[in-house]
């Protein structure tokens, strides 16, 4: 069952997975540039993970390639014993969303404490 909430905050989680992929090296420059200015358009939860839609401003320089996806921090959540895994797409030049899916097959409503690693 797919559940869709409005635009909000970025949560802990969400904005830890974020700065991690900015962080890495390997992150092209402009999609660091504009994970600096992104916000949330909505979230939706699949019982499976997270799809978090992504905006950037119009006037913040897009990315070359248009498109990718590139990976995430892994998650170890004590609510998800399998953890979970974290994709960034980028579509059209811009920051589109961030997926977070856990490697089992359920996803908590609320999440305590996580770490992160690669």
């Amino acid at each position: 069952m797919l559940k869709v909430e409005s635009a909000s905050e970025m949560n802990a989680l969400e904005r830890a997975i974020l700065e991690g992929i900015a962080a890495n090296h390997d992150t092209p420059p402009l999609v660091k540039d504009q994970l600096r200015v992104v916000t949330v358009v909505d979230r939706q939860h699949s019982g499976g993970g997270t799809f978090l839609n992504l905006a950037v401003p119009a006037d913040v320089p897009r990315s070359h390639p248009q498109n990718m996806e590139i990976s995430g921090p892994l998650v170890t959540i004590p609510e998800v014993p399998e953890g979970a895994v974290t994709v960034l797409f980028v579509r059209d030049g811009a920051v589109s969303f961030l997926e977070i899916a856990s490697v089992g097959d359920s996803w908590p409503e609320t999440i305590s404490e996580f770490t992160l690693g690669m």
